[in-house]
């Protein structure tokens, strides 16, 4: 389970193992949303940030400051996600990223 709030942090829990948390990653403000697509989470920020986090390493591997308001709702859709430059620029193998 993967967790955003207020307090600008994302966490990592695993739900299997007896709901251990086994991750945080930092963002720059609150986290309003979050998307999950094999293991790269997406969140939209109070200030506009889309910040996208690799869920094995906790880096935060890209950033945009897209607009100038809260980013409430995101919505991804694979097939246009791989389709973009971003996800070009990283490896899949068996429904993971590696570097």
């Amino acid at each position: 389970m993967i967790t955003g709030g207020s307090d600008n942090l994302i966490n990592l829990v695993d739900i299997w193992g007896g709901f251990k948390h086994f991750g945080t990653m930092k963002a720059t403000s609150p986290v309003h949303c979050l998307e999950t697509i094999h293991n790269l989470t997406i969140a939209g920020t109070e200030d506009g940030n889309i910040l996208a986090y690799d869920n094995d390493t906790f880096e935060c591997l890209y950033g945009y400051n897209v607009l100038k308001i809260k980013i409430k709702c995101l919505v991804l859709e694979l097939w246009k996600l791989e389709q973009s430059d971003v996800f070009k620029s990283l490896k899949i193998k068996q429904g993971f990223f590696f570097n």
